[in-house]
């Protein structure tokens, strides 16, 4: 009977746990090492994250943001080597000077005062970086990065404008060829956001890729009315079918047997939805 009792679970060495916990850790370091990219120009946010995740992982944050707490010569020669393999060349220039080669605190705050300094200098900088983002009709996708992208980094300046500002000057970066879009979006009863703008603007850049290319002088506008069923039909000016077409003021009946005069919003524009409106009024 006596061989039947249950014997009392040894406890883990300690040793072990810290070598298993050692052994988690340097893993972990392996992989966040692995994917942080070089600093450059457009991506010191996102840099920034990762490198600042690192370093609480190796618990020198507090230090190397202090430069009155020692390092210590082994963690000193460890970071400094990590911040200079993690810049790109043109940031080393800007960044690396005899002075603060060898010191990993005073790298660290090169790095801040060349990114993310809230001096009056560095901040009208970036917000002259955001105001002057163009918006090229084929590249909708690159748009919408560096928009985020300048927001972002006006945000690490210290410049933190209104939501319906940035909005509004996100919306005037529009071209004329968008006013359509542009005008959907104002009148929108949700609240303005940038992310909301560019929510809109990606969805119709993937329903204006999925359209079929008709012609080589498909604009963006035409594709946006086609793309919700609400083509204008300007691709057709002047060819035979416009005869069958209802006018403003004019009903057609030839045009289709089940759209009647009374549903006609050629003849009825109050009853057609604003965006039908606001298209009619664009064309005229």
């Amino acid at each position: 009977m006596a061989n039947n009792v249950p014997q009392p679970r040894q406890p883990i060495p300690v040793a072990q746990v810290q070598l298993a916990n050692n052994g988690f850790q340097q893993a972990m370091l392996k992989t966040v090492l692995e994917t942080i990219p070089q600093l450059t120009e457009e991506n010191y946010s996102i840099w920034k994250d990762q490198i600042t995740a690192l370093l609480m992982l190796r618990g020198v944050f507090q230090a190397i943001n202090n430069p009155a707490v020692p390092l210590g010569e082994s963690n000193n020669a460890e970071l400094t080597m990590l911040l200079l393999s993690k810049i790109d060349s043109v940031t080393h220039a800007n960044v690396v000077m005899a002075d603060n080669s060898s010191s990993a605190q005073k790298l660290w705050a090169s790095i801040k005062d060349l990114f993310a300094s809230s001096q009056s200098s560095n901040r009208a900088r970036m917000f002259n970086n955001f105001l002057y983002i163009k918006f090229q009709e084929d590249g909708i996708e690159k748009f919408v990065t560096d928009t985020k992208i300048a927001i972002k980094k006006l945000v690490d300046v210290g410049v933190e404008l209104p939501q319906d500002i940035l909005t509004y000057l996100v919306l005037f970066k529009f071209p004329t060829s968008l006013q359509t879009l542009k005008h959907q979006i104002m009148h929108s009863k949700k609240d303005l956001n940038v992310e909301f703008v560019c929510n809109h603007l990606i969805q119709f850049n993937n329903k204006f890729k999925a359209e079929p290319a008709e012609s080589s002088k498909t604009t963006l506008e035409a594709a946006l009315f086609s793309s919700k069923g609400k083509s204008t039909n300007l691709q057709n000016s002047g060819s035979g079918q416009q005869s069958k077409q209802c006018k403003a003021g004019f009903h057609n009946p030839k045009q289709d047997e089940n759209h009647k005069s009374n549903n006609c919003w050629h003849l009825h524009p109050n009853k057609a939805p604003d965006w039908w409106q606001e298209s009619q009024a664009e064309w005229k």
